[in-house]
This record gives C-alpha cells, sequence and structure tokens, in this order.
C-alpha cells in the first residue's frame, strides 16, 4: 500500500511537466487578395407561359435558338455558351381550375471574356428574345496565381497571430509550427441579379467590374516551450 501511495504522489508530481509539454497554440490565420476581373459570366434566359405546354416549348426553343445565334455573331465563342437550366411546369389557377397555364424557360450562361462588350451582350441577347437577365458574376479566368498569394498571406498571419499569444501568455514559440493546415480558399467575383422582361430603351447597357476577392484560411499550431 505504502508502495503504491509513493508511486501516486511521483505521478502527481509529474502532471503539471507532462502537461506543460502537451501545451499547443492554434490560431487562425486569414487573408484575401484582390484582383480586376478579365470575364464576366451573363445569366440569360427565356420564359414563355402559354395554355398548350407544347407551345409554350417550342416559343422557348424558337427563342433561345435566336439568342444563341446573336450571341455568337456578335462575337461570343461557342464553348463559351451553355445551359444552364431548362424547366417546364403547369401553373395551376385555384380560381379558375380549367385555366391551366404551362411555363416553360431556359437560361445559358454565357462566358464574356471582354469586359467592354458586357453590357452590349445583354443588349444584344434581350433585342434577340431573351426576357430574363438572371446574374451577372465578374470573375478571373486563372486563380492560380491569387490563391497562392492568399495563401502565403494567410499562413503569415497565422505565424503573426500564434507569436501574439504566445508573447501574451509568457511562452516562447519553436522557430517552426508543428502544423500548418490549410482550412477553405473563398473566391468572391461579385454578383448583382436583375430581370427584364421587355428590349431596353434608351441607353445601353452599363457593368461595372470592381474587384473579385480571394480569401484564404489556415491553422498555424505550434508546441510550446517552457
Amino acid at each position: 500500500m505504502k508502495k503504491f501511495l509513493s508511486l501516486l504522489f511521483v505521478l502527481l508530481l509529474m502532471l503539471p511537466a507532462a502537461a506543460l509539454a502537451d501545451t499547443k497554440i492554434a490560431v487562425t490565420g486569414s487573408a484575401t487578395v484582390q484582383a480586376e476581373p478579365d470575364m464576366v459570366t451573363l445569366s440569360l434566359g427565356v420564359e414563355e407561359t402559354k395554355s398548350d405546354v407544347a407551345a409554350a416549348q417550342a416559343m422557348v426553343n424558337e427563342k433561345l435558338s435566336a439568342v444563341i445565334e446573336a450571341l455568337k455573331n456578335a462575337g461570343i465563342d461557342e464553348k463559351d455558351i451553355q445551359t444552364g437550366y431548362y424547366s417546364i411546369y403547369n401553373n395551376y389557377n385555384y380560381d379558375d381550375p380549367s385555366n391551366i397555364q404551362y411555363v416553360a424557360s431556359c437560361s445559358l450562361n454565357v462566358i464574356v471574356r471582354d469586359l467592354s462588350k458586357a453590357g452590349e451582350m445583354i443588349d444584344v441577347a434581350v433585342a434577340a428574345g431573351a426576357n430574363q437577365v438572371g446574374g451577372v458574376t465578374f470573375g478571373v479566368a486563372d486563380l492560380t496565381a491569387l490563391q497562392d498569394k492568399a495563401l502565403e498571406l494567410a499562413v503569415a498571419d497565422g505565424i503573426r497571430r500564434a507569436g501574439v499569444m504566445a508573447k501574451a501568455a509568457g511562452v516562447t514559440l519553436p522557430a517552426l509550427p508543428e502544423s500548418v493546415e490549410e482550412n477553405s480558399s473563398y473566391y468572391d467575383g461579385g454578383s448583382a441579379r436583375a430581370y427584364t422582361m421587355d428590349a431596353p430603351a434608351g441607353a445601353p447597357t452599363s457593368l461595372m467590374g470592381g474587384m473579385v476577392n480571394v480569401t484564404s484560411s489556415v491553422t498555424v499550431t505550434y508546441d510550446v516551450n517552457d
């Protein structure tokens, strides 16, 4: 029994040192870098409502073909035109159950690589039959350099934060962190949503690109030395 109590006492004396040896400082570092966009994605669509489903579908298909042809004639490469969604549903009228209307709609995601022509492409599409503009998103074609820079700055921010915490706690950090783990990389090109049912009149559509943001986040962990 005495040997057991003696061993327990020794283990209790060792606990603070063991706890200190396992103490870590873990912080989150983050950074955002900005760049001017070099492309914009437009969501352009056609929607038609008819009492006959085939008529609604035919009208959408006809107008959509005209929109695609107009965009290609305006300089948009066919590979930069992609179907976003295609939908047909019945719009049930509870006040007049016999009057069922069918809504057919289809959207295109159109990449415009010359920002100076982005507004013009909206006008071209609307003039050709598009009656919906569902979104405008600016972007950067090659994000690699921006992502690398954001990650580099996020690591530096994490190291700086760990140093501040260590100084406040009165402990010393080793030269290198125990681990650095990437948490996330977030791209924000900015977006706007708008809807139009009639061809624009007067001044042409004008779009402002602003700046796009790339944000990275990391977790930096240090073993704390006494």
